[in-house]
């Protein structure tokens, strides 16, 4: 687990708050990762970080809660701060996109038997939480679009089709490919992603052929009543 960074006029209250909850995520992360989410008791987390049980539930009302934040923070707020890298490592969009699909992957490898727990708790927690649909979902969708609306900005990425709608296939083939990976242990993680990244150059960046298809989609419209 990465530092603590707190504000200069955090109290000492706040924070030695945050490093017991710290400590119990980091017990957590290591449990999980040799066992599994499920196997995992709360006995044993508050074990492994040398806290009494009672003290856990100052800081998480259940399990779940804790599961809740550690896929939080390791899968929504990462795949976040990987776009933003993304974002810096290139002037072009597509090879943004590669980029962001590599470290995805690395970080996947690296974190395989934590990322896979974590990643089933999250869909099984969708399936009965509309909130965090509604929420993080959309915000990684929108994210997307912004990198690919600043690809249309730039001329490299085709303008016959909104930003939004190209973002939404990006993400529902990234998250295929992930769900794939959780489920299937032999999956080949690393072609795929390459693979994917080679469809959205040959599909997305923009070419005379879409240009041309785009002037023949507006010729087409219906010219409104004068």
């Amino acid at each position: 687990m990465s530092q603590i960074c707190l504000p200069s006029n955090t109290t000492r209250r706040e924070r030695r708050k945050l490093e017991m909850q710290e400590r119990l995520l980091e017990a957590a992360v290591e449990l999980f990762s040799e066992q599994g989410c499920e196997l995992t008791s709360v006995e044993q987390i508050c074990a492994r970080a040398d806290m009494a049980r009672k003290t856990f539930y100052n800081y998480f009302p259940s399990k779940e809660h804790l599961i809740y934040l550690l896929s939080e923070q390791r899968i929504f707020d990462e795949s976040r701060r990987l776009l933003e890298r993304a974002r810096a490592s290139s002037e072009d969009t597509i090879e943004q996109l590669r980029f962001y699909m590599e470290s995805t992957g690395d970080h996947l490898r690296k974190f395989a038997v934590l990322e896979r727990e974590l990643i089933k708790q999250t869909i099984k927690d969708i399936a009965h939480n509309d909130e965090r649909v509604a929420v993080r979902y959309p915000h990684m969708r929108n994210l997307f679009s912004a990198l690919i609306a600043n690809g249309q900005e730039r001329g490299d990425i085709r303008l016959d089709f909104s930003a939004q709608l190209l973002a939404q296939i990006v993400s529902s083939a990234l998250d295929a490919v992930t769900v794939n990976w959780v489920y299937e242990e032999q999956y080949p993680l690393e072609e795929q992603l390459r693979e994917l990244t080679d469809y959205f150059a040959a599909t997305l960046r923009r070419t005379r052929g879409n240009r041309s298809k785009m002037a023949a989609r507006r010729s087409t419209k219906t010219p409104a009543p004068s």
